[in-house]
């Protein structure tokens, strides 16, 4: 007869077993959905800031303009992170005008959770989150946003 196996610890799944209530994910602790374009001052500081959690990613970051021709906008991030490793990019100075900020990630496990916001002047204008759990999980969420 075989030896068995020793299980792993999966604390989350112990705690649940037991009624335990879990904290909320750090994607879920940046607070409530904000749904809303954006607008701002090209005199203030505008941020684009993303956090995936639960699962290693591959992040990509683009702003385009928005009634441009050109396909693909401006790359300002391209890369693999970990989770949860937040990513925040200085959009500013932005000439007036109106733009489409895009954030497309690619995770690598079956449970992830992302949130996405555009800061202005340290004040959060819009906060998105996608996860797994979603009825349409996507892997991609965008805003716009108008500079006067």
């Amino acid at each position: 007869m075989a030896a068995k196996k020793p299980q792993q610890a999966n604390p989350a799944a112990d705690a649940a077993a037991a009624g335990i209530p879990l904290p909320p994910s750090p994607c879920r602790q940046r607070g409530a959905e904000i749904p809303s374009a954006v607008f701002a001052a090209r005199t203030q500081r505008v941020q684009a800031w993303c956090m995936v959690c639960s699962s290693p990613a591959r992040l990509r970051v683009t702003i385009s303009s928005v009634g441009s021709t050109s396909t693909g906008g401006t790359v300002l991030f391209d890369q693999e992170i970990p989770p949860p490793n937040p990513v925040t990019l200085d959009l500013s100075p932005l000439p007036p005008g109106q733009y489409l900020v895009h954030w497309g990630y690619v995770v690598t496990g079956p449970s992830w959770e992302v949130v996405t916001e555009v800061i202005v002047d340290d004040v959060t204008r819009f906060r998105k989150r996608n996860g797994a759990q979603d009825g349409i999980p996507a892997n991609t969420i965008f805003t716009y946003l108008q500079i006067t």
